[in-house]
């Protein structure tokens, strides 16, 4: 052997031994170089050429990451995305491709330029290729996913984001598109603990704080949502999508005053925001403040006008008002547009009698045999049907279509009876284990009195709130959540948690929180001078509370022919979710037990607390009635309360046309046209004798 031969020799087990080092250390790159040059100088190396073979193969790098043209060739077609030079990309793409045929990051750069071009299906396929030669690419993967989530192919989005996930644990931005995904999903619970693992990572991702916020929203958790939004605007103080969906959840919260200052911040930094002015819009309307309301309808639909749900609220601000011909008009306009605008549709039949020729008939039964129609849109439409039957006069065309749009409504709020008898006998417990001192006879730390209207849903409470609301000293403000969101925060306060088998301690503290809560909501509302009306049904649920918490409070209890006010509400459809009872007739029958109980409970504890107005008795005997109403309200005698019908107000309940008539006898034996249907409910409340 001579003496190059020697050096040579060497120099190559040199080379081996440095190869074998960085093979340990996990320098692949140095490893590729250093096995592809001893496999140059002695191809016959089995060594090198066995390591290489390894890098070749996916047990150390991907084979195609071999491939992969020059650093500087990549970031130069990145370039050319980011100025959107197609012309210079395809070029350069080409002749990069031809000389790296299978390069993986090529491939992957390539469906970064299709998202570019708005061509996402070629995104997809340019990165499956990416990642069909490089199965462990961390980025081909995510921009993978990241371009399901846009197409809306949410589930392939998250199975994809969990590899990424799997390959690098702590990449942040996986787990928070993830959690995207799961938002879509409405996985709720999912998406918040994928936010979590992204903010541990990187706590100053300020969107994530923000996509949390609406997972939050998704699971009516108000409270977490909040701190949420704030920490967004922290992060971005300067971008009105923060002030605008922390202004909605402080309305929600009754946090009016709040949501008015964020949501005319967000109008000041989005002046033309459609959605901005609506939201706005809902909370004045909210607040009684209706002219402010329709204003602002009006500017959400002049900025948007092919947003029918903008055009659809106004119509029922209107309709509220009283405005029937224009209510009629907008939901009219609404149709034209899209018949497919099932919410207008129910609402228009609402508000107008049917004849047989009327073409919304014919229209109704075409939709409804479209089998890819959605189920809520169906139960509107079916709720429109039943209405218009009703009006001409087929009551088992009616009936069969009621008893089908009522199924689709239980089945998506899933009622069960049992937790509300878990809850009314916590209501009775709690109540009997209170501290019994006598509630002290304090006037209110409001400027403001409260008589509460209570009793079961239509059984009289919009009447009667509506001859009240004609006497000069009364304000009527209609159904109000105040209460009842008070209660859930303080039984949340003082339980730990909220569930249907516990109730509020009847502590002072207590009684102190929801007093204050309470009185603090309701200032909130015009007329401050004025005793206001409370007509919320279901606080007959608080009464024990309301007397003390609020002991100088009256409390008006409606009562109505048990089978009348069973039938109207089993025909009616309330938009909020705490009837879950009225749509499955033996639940109906179940829950009108429980509140005949509950009443007989309150009635025994707190004799002479609560006056009784029957409904009946009342259309009989008008004067008589009002005049007994009037006195047990501590009211002076006033002849406007005799001509109600005639009192400009805004009446949101499904009374709203009902209160603007004089009034009338009768309505209680609606229910008999439809005797053959309801038998099981009559059988099971025929025992119910009026309170």
């Amino acid at each position: 052997m001579n003496k190059k031969t020697r050096s040579n020799q060497l120099t190559l087990e040199n080379a081996l031994a440095e190869a074998e080092k960085a093979k340990r250390e996990g320098d692949l790159s140095k490893l590729e170089k250093l096995c592809r040059a001893i496999v140059r100088y002695q191809p016959e190396n089995s060594d090198a050429q066995a390591m290489l073979d390894e890098l070749k193969s996916k047990t150390l790098i991907n084979k195609t990451d071999l491939d992969d043209p020059p650093e500087k060739d990549l970031k130069a077609l990145s370039k050319l995305i980011n100025s959107k030079d197609w012309s210079a990309f395809d070029g350069l793409f080409a002749a990069l491709l031809k000389s790296h045929p299978n390069s993986s990051a090529l491939h992957n750069t390539q469906g970064l330029a299709c998202k570019g071009k708005g061509n996402l299906k070629g995104a997809i396929k340019e990165f499956r290729s990416a990642i069909e030669l490089s199965p462990n690419s961390e980025e081909a993967l995510f921009n993978l996913a990241d371009t399901q989530k846009e197409l809306g192919n949410y589930r392939f989005a998250v199975s994809n984001y969990v590899t990424v996930i799997s390959l690098n644990p702590e990449n942040a931005e996986a787990h928070h598109n993830k959690g995207v995904a799961e938002l879509h999903l409405n996985e709720s619970n999912q998406a918040i603990e994928s936010f979590d693992k992204a903010l541990r990572i990187n706590p100053t991702m300020g969107s994530a704080y923000g996509n949390r916020a609406n997972a939050y929203l998704q699971l009516q958790e108000l409270e977490p949502a909040l701190e949420d939004f704030n920490k967004l605007i922290q992060f971005f103080p300067e971008i009105a999508a923060g002030y605008h969906s922390r202004g909605v959840v402080l309305g929600k919260l009754y946090e009016f005053d709040r949501a008015i200052k964020d949501l005319k911040k967000a109008i000041d930094l989005r002046p033309n925001h459609s959605e901005t002015h609506n939201s706005l819009g809902q909370l004045m309307q909210n607040l009684h403040r209706y002219d402010k309301a329709l204003g602002h309808y009006d500017k959400s639909i002049k900025l948007n006008p092919s947003n029918l749900d903008h055009q659809y609220n106004k119509s029922v601000c209107l309709r509220s008002l009283g405005e029937i011909e224009k209510a009629k008009e907008g939901f009219t306009q609404i149709l034209e547009k899209n018949q497919n605008h099932s919410l207008a549709r129910r609402s228009l039949s609402l508000i107008k009698r049917f004849s047989p020729e009327d073409s919304q008939i014919k229209t109704i039964n075409s939709l409804l045999s479209d089998s890819s129609l959605k189920p809520t849109d169906r139960m509107q439409l079916l709720y429109a049907q039943a209405k218009i039957q009703e009006d001409l006069g087929d009551y088992h065309a009616s009936y069969k279509a009621l008893e089908k749009a009522n199924k689709i409504r239980a089945g998506e709020l899933n009622y069960e009876l049992s937790e509300d008898k878990k809850k009314f006998g916590a209501i009775k417990k709690s109540f009997n284990n209170r501290v019994k001192v006598k509630a002290p006879k304090t006037k209110s730390t409001s400027s403001r009195s409260v008589i509460f209207i209570v009793g079961m849903p239509r059984s009289g409470t919009s009447l009667a709130e509506q001859i009240l609301a004609s006497h000069s000293k009364i304000y009527g403000a209609g159904e109000l959540a105040f209460l009842e969101h008070a209660v859930k925060s303080e039984t949340k306060k003082s339980r730990g948690k909220t569930d249907q088998r516990k109730y509020l301690n009847f502590s002072k503290e207590s009684m102190a929180h929801v007093r204050k809560s309470y009185l603090k909501y309701i200032n909130q509302l015009p007329k401050g001078s004025l005793t206001l009306t409370d007509k919320m049904p279901l606080n007959f649920i608080h009464i024990g509370l309301i007397a003390c918490a609020l002991p100088e409070a009256k409390i008006i209890h409606t009562v109505r022919d048990p089978i009348a006010t069973c039938w109207s509400i089993y025909k009616q459809y309330f938009a909020s979710t705490g009837n879950g009872y009225a749509y499955d007739l033996e639940d109906l029958a179940g829950f009108f037990h429980l509140y005949k109980d509950l009443m007989a409970f309150w009635h025994q504890e707190l004799p002479g607390k609560i006056y009784d107005l029957n409904y009946e008795r009342l259309t009989l005997n008008q004067e008589e009635e009002t005049r007994l109403l009037l006195e047990a309200c501590e009211l002076e005698w006033e002849d406007s309360c005799l001509s109600f019908h005639e009192t400009k107000r805004a009446v949101s309940t499904a009374s709203s046309l009902q209160v603007r008539q004089k009034i009338y006898t009768g309505s209680s034996d609606a229910w008999r046209s439809f005797e053959d249907h309801i038998k099981p409910l009559i059988k099971s409340l025929q025992n119910s004798s009026k309170i």
